[in-house]
């Protein structure tokens, strides 16, 4: 089965599923991770898998603001302006925010995310990061559900879909961990 895919896509395991799965209606959880290569130069080798950043970033005060996402909020300030759902509360289980290696790295794991949600969350981390906002700017996101109040959006470069959890447990063992 590999040999046919893509490059970039490997098959770790297969098992059958159940009659009734749905691969986006039976997941219970999702986890993004966003990484910012933060240097003056443009790492050419990374090009596509990071979004490039020049200026120092504070992952300290980042990290502190994307603990105010944990728990169940309306998102739709976080949302792209074309998502139309009338249902925008999504809960957060997880927002880490960490520096690794030259870059600044951030995790999201969620029940659900709206249309751009996580690139708005890192566009919103990057101003605090930045120092153009302190941490209650993501307070005032979610209780304004306005999204002229959050940063810009994050371009794609950087954010991957690290995981799709369909077992309750394993969402939960994740989210616990470090």
């Amino acid at each position: 089965m590999n040999s046919r895919l893509p490059r970039d896509i490997a098959v770790r395991s297969a098992v059958e599923a159940p009659e009734a799965f749905h691969a986006s209606r039976s997941a219970v959880g999702k986890t993004y991770r966003y990484r910012i290569y933060v240097a003056p130069a443009r790492p050419v080798r990374l090009a596509g898998l990071v979004y490039h950043y020049w200026r120092p970033l504070d992952a300290e005060a980042m990290a502190l603001a994307g603990r105010r996402l944990i728990g169940s909020h309306d998102f739709a300030g976080f949302a792209s302006s074309t998502d139309g759902r009338e249902n925008t509360v999504r809960t957060i289980f997880r927002c880490e925010v960490f520096q690794q290696d030259g870059e600044v790295v951030v995790t999201v794991q969620g029940d659900g995310f709206l249309y751009n949600m996580v690139r708005n969350i890192v566009g919103t981390l990057i101003e605090i990061g930045r120092g153009h906002w302190d941490a209650s700017q993501i307070d005032l996101v979610l209780s304004t559900a306005d999204r002229t109040n959050a940063g810009p959006t994050a371009p794609p470069d950087g954010l991957t879909l690290e995981c799709v959890h369909y077992d309750q447990a394993d969402l939960v063992v994740v989210a616990s961990s470090r």
